[in-house]
Formats: C-alpha cells, structure tokens, sequence
C-alpha cells in the first residue's frame, strides 16, 4: 500500500473514530438529561441544567431556551449557556420559529442563508456559522424553542438533528411533569382547606351547643399532637390524630344537654347513655372520606388495651395507635379539668392515673411519653 493510501485509510479511521466519540458525547448527554427529569422539580432549572449539560458537550458554542409568554404575546430567554471572550453571557437570539411552527428549523450557513439576514453581522461576528431551533411542544402546544449555535458550518446532519429533537422531547416531558406536579399540589392543597374547613364547621356545631365539649376537644387535640412528636409518628400520622382529637366528643352532640351539664353525679343509666358517645361519633362521621381513620379512631378512644373500655371491649393489639394516643390525652385532660357534676382532680392526680395503669389500661411507651412532656418538656394546656 503506497504512502497516499495510507494517509487517505488512516483519515478515514480517524474521522470514523471522532465520529463515534461524539455520537458517544451526544448519547451521553441525552442520558445525563434523561436523570435530570427525575429530579428537578423547577421549570428554570430544567431549562438552565439542560443548556448547561449540552454546552459541556463541546459541540455547540451557544445554547439557549426561549419561552412564548401567551399573555403578553412576547419571547422571554428562560436559560443559556455559553462563552464569549472568556466571559458567559447571553446575547440577543433571533427566533425565527412561532409558536404556530413546529417545525426544527435547520441553518448550516448563516453566513449565505438570507433568513438570517436582521442578525447576520451580529451572529458572525460571535463565529457562529450554523444553527438549530427546535419548537418545545408540550400538551400538544408550542411552548417556546431550543436554540443551538456553533461554530462549525454543516454541523447540523442527521444525527444531530435527530439528538435534538430527542433533548427537546425531553424538555418537554420535563415542562409537563413538573406542572402536572404543581396542579397535584394546588389540587391537594384547596382539598386540604376545604377538609380543614369541614372539620372546624363541624367542631363549630358541637361548640356553641357546649362550650365544654369544644374547650376539652381543643386542649386534648394539643396534647395528642405533642405526644405523636414526640413519639417521631410520621407528619401525615400526626396531622390526623391532631384533626381526630378536635372532633373526638363530636357524638355527644347526641346526648340530651340536661345530661352532659347535669349538676351532680350521673345515674347508670345516664353514663351508659354518655358512653354512646363514641359510637354516635363514628355513625357522624364514618361516610366522609378523610384521608385519616378519624371515624375509626373516635369509636376506639374509650377502649383500653384489657378489654375493658367501650363500646367493644377491644384489646391491645384491635386498639389503632392513634386511638390509644387519644385514649391517655383524654383521660388526663378529663381529669385535670372541671366537670359539671364534679370539680377537677388535678394533674398531678391524673399523672398518676395513667402511670398506675400502664400496660394495664394505657399503651406502657404513650404514657411515658405523655409524663415525661408535663415533667421534663414542659408541656402545658
């Protein structure tokens, strides 16, 4: 093989090799760009980390996204990246492509093409001789363009073309993940309000039928709160039991008033018709669907973990742990607070209570938890 040949096959293995190490780069980026969408969760920042991933690659010298603001029917620059003089800066992106064009449109040569006359001396005098804009469609919508300028005339082939529109398909994909995310979260934050609502309309009837009742569900709703802090339960977890504690007596609602303000100790009769309580509750409250057990928890919070509370005589392990946390606060909020038919006991006394009957009729880790918030955290009603 003479000299010349040589030279012509070893060009060719060389361009055939560079060739392969960038549609590597490219690949590469594209799954540096695929990881990206599993994290980000902020349109700006999808926008700036995927210009800055695709001018790492160093095949293009300037990138940048512009978005169609419909309202204002104007082009805003939402990212860019790339290097002037040493310096990043963004410079003045002529947009060719509408938003009623979803067609990438391809110049190998700004230099001879007449559509970018306007921007021709600016553009060349940067040294950018070839660009692509991609239309980002979202929702079946042209949400703005992917703009790629480099250096190179004739850049913007096949392959290039086609990784392109892969990265603009991603953006996409991104921009409508992300605001899918954000309508979830509107979505379920008026559902919270309205859930939030409901429950203080409800604690509302059962408070100007007896201030009691509502002053008790209040302080007993703070108590349980803290325990389930303290406990480490889950936000979620404790959000419920602090919701269900406001609603815990919501059944006394339909006991007879004569009865729950009676003046004097009540009859058998009469504490068998209070502790009916707990079931009217559940019958309130059981068809709404609350994303927590709250009617479930309210028929299990006279329960005790021997079987000997009401209306089930359920045990230990049958006892949700929300209802046992309510369970102890109650108890010693009854206690410590002033009954029509008797004055309070006092807290100390109620301490005691619970403490007696740890593992017997309490949850033995709730109710040290629970002493230790009054003795060593302070905690107060």
């Amino acid at each position: 093989m003479n000299n010349s040949l040589k030279v012509k096959k070893l060009y060719e293995i060389s361009s055939k090799n560079e060739e392969i190490r960038r549609l590597n780069t490219l690949k590469d980026a594209i799954s540096k760009i695929n990881h990206l969408l599993l994290h980000v969760k902020k349109e700006s920042v999808l926008y700036q980390k995927v210009c800055d991933i695709l001018i790492k690659t160093g095949e293009f010298n300037f990138i940048s996204i512009d978005l169609f603001n419909t309202e204002k029917n104007k082009i805003n620059c939402a990212a860019f990246a790339g290097k002037e003089n040493g310096n990043s800066r963004q410079i003045e992106t002529p947009v060719i492509l509408t938003k009623d064009t979803d067609k990438i449109l391809i110049v190998n040569d700004i230099a001879a093409d007449s559509i970018f006359k306007p921007w021709r001396s600016n553009i060349l005098y940067r040294n950018y001789k070839a660009m692509a804009q991609v239309p980002l469609i979202c929702n079946k919508k042209i949400i703005g363009n992917l703009n790629v300028y480099s250096g190179i005339e004739n850049l913007f082939k096949n392959q290039e073309t086609k990784f392109l529109k892969e990265v603009a398909n991603d953006i996409a994909i991104g921009v409508k993940s992300i605001r899918y995310e954000k309508e979830l979260e509107r979505n379920y934050i008026n559902t919270k309000r309205s859930l939030y609502e409901t429950i203080d309309s409800i604690a509302l009837i059962s408070e100007r039928r007896d201030s009691y009742t509502a002053g008790h569900q209040k302080r007993v709703a703070a108590l349980t709160k803290a325990i389930a802090k303290e406990m480490k339960l889950d936000a979620n977890m404790t959000e419920g039991i602090y919701l269900t504690s406001i609603l815990h007596d919501i059944g006394k609602m339909c006991i007879p008033l004569s009865i729950l303000s009676k003046p004097a100790y009540l009859s058998k009769a009469e504490m068998m018709l209070i502790q009916s309580h707990s079931k009217e509750g559940y019958d309130i409250l059981k068809n709404i669907e609350f994303p927590w057990p709250i009617a479930k928890t309210i028929l299990q919070h006279h329960e005790r973990i021997d079987g000997s509370g009401y209306p089930y005589r359920l045990k230990d392990k049958d006892i949700l742990i929300e209802a046992k946390i309510l369970a102890i606060a109650d108890t010693i909020e009854a206690m410590s607070s002033h009954r029509p038919y008797r004055p309070a006991v006092g807290l100390d006394k109620a301490l005691k209570e619970i403490s007696k009957n740890k593992g017997i009729l309490y949850d033995s880790s709730i109710v040290s938890v629970c002493i230790d918030l009054f003795k060593n955290k302070k905690f107060k009603f």
